[in-house]
């Protein structure tokens, strides 16, 4: 099996090479390249496609690493807050239970809230009895 992977990536290889030979024996056409800035004289055409695809993939390459870098410093810190939440929840759990009637925790007491002076408390259900 170690032979067989062996022999298909030389094929491979082998392939490759005739390819680009290929292409640039097709494209040894010179051309001139103007840039804004900068103008090159007579360079064979297959020279100048294969500069733009990697610059493109050099672009590319660096796209994507801003974009997992990005992702990276966002998921470290989901992960610190995932920690904290859950030192949060360990703490809550280990904390001993009130005990109150039968044993059981008694819910917290809810202060009590007058409707004097709120105007929408005058359509609440306390208003309309008392008129």
């Amino acid at each position: 099996m170690k032979i067989l992977r062996r022999l298909l990536l030389l094929a491979l290889f082998v392939g490759a090479i005739y390819v680009v030979l290929t292409f640039s024996e097709a494209n040894a056409t010179p051309v001139a390249i103007d840039l804004l800035l900068l103008e090159l004289a007579e360079v064979a055409l297959w020279v100048a496609l294969l500069a733009a695809f990697a610059v493109g993939a050099a672009v590319a390459l660096l796209i994507v690493a801003f974009e997992l870098a990005k992702k990276s410093l966002i998921n470290r810190r989901f992960r610190k807050q995932i920690e904290v939440l859950e030192a949060e929840v360990h703490q809550l759990r280990t904390l001993p239970l009130a005990e109150g009637a039968g044993g059981l925790a008694t819910p917290p007491a809810i202060p009590a809230t007058t409707d004097e002076g709120d105007p929408e408390a005058e359509d609440s259900p306390k208003a309309v009895e008392g008129a």
